[in-house]
């Protein structure tokens, strides 16, 4: 029954982390009044949540004995710590603490990227690294893909004056600094999924067209932040 137990819970911590992984970069609703930052913002925090109940309910009924690791239970406490330090001697206690209306970069937000790290920490020993690695590439994909068909006219969506304040080729992000940034970042995972994995030709041919494709949506996407990532 225990172990029946771990593995739904496990497979329940796979999925929301990869929905969390996937959607957050990618997601976006036109019908909102912030396009990008809203809907990605609730997917972050709910899948935050989500991880945050998953995890307390495998502390409660399974791993009530089980010892974080000093270096990570350091790390986190003093994080949380300058978090606090933060709101507290903030002149905007409200607004440090929930990042709004500033695109939700407050300590909540920073609080479930801890939160995350923690469960993605936990998953990658149990099960290794191979889905979080497909999951970014995913996104990466998404993002990558969006951005070439803007830069060629194929953008699905006409987007129309006071939706949009920035450059043509921006993608799912929003924002081409924020997109060129995300693609540049998880570029290595790129990289290593067509040089170095373990997979067969096809997966590491489509990692090499991948590394092209995006090399062009960098160009067009033409920020500062992607090439300093």
């Amino acid at each position: 029954m225990g172990r029946r137990t771990s593995e739904i819970l496990e497979r329940a911590e796979v999925v929301c982390i990869v929905v969390l992984i996937v959607a957050t970069p990618t997601v976006f609703l036109r019908s909102t009044f912030s396009t990008f930052d809203v809907p990605q913002l609730t997917i972050l925090w709910l899948s935050a949540m989500t991880l945050g109940l998953l995890t307390l309910a495998r502390w409660v009924l399974l791993d009530r004995g089980a010892a974080v690791p000093r270096p990570v239970m350091v790390a986190a406490a003093v994080f949380l710590v300058s978090l606090s330090l933060n709101v507290g001697f903030s002149s905007q206690p409200w607004v440090a603490f929930t990042g709004l209306p500033v695109r939700g970069a407050g300590a909540l937000t920073y609080g479930f990227c801890l939160l995350v790290c923690l469960s993605v920490y936990r998953l990658v020993t149990h099960r290794g690294p191979t889905v979080i690695v497909g999951a970014f590439v995913t996104a990466h994909v998404v993002v990558a893909g969006y951005a070439l068909l803007q830069a060629y006219g194929g953008d699905p969506y006409q987007w129309g004056k006071g939706e949009l304040w920035v450059s043509p080729v921006f993608s799912t992000l929003g924002n081409p600094n924020f997109s060129a940034a995300y693609l540049a970042v998880t570029l290595p995972l790129v990289t290593w999924l067509a040089f170095g994995s373990p997979y067969g030709r096809a997966p590491r041919v489509l990692g090499g067209a991948l590394l092209g494709g995006t090399t062009v949506a960098l160009s067009y996407l033409d920020s500062f932040q992607g090439d300093l990532a």
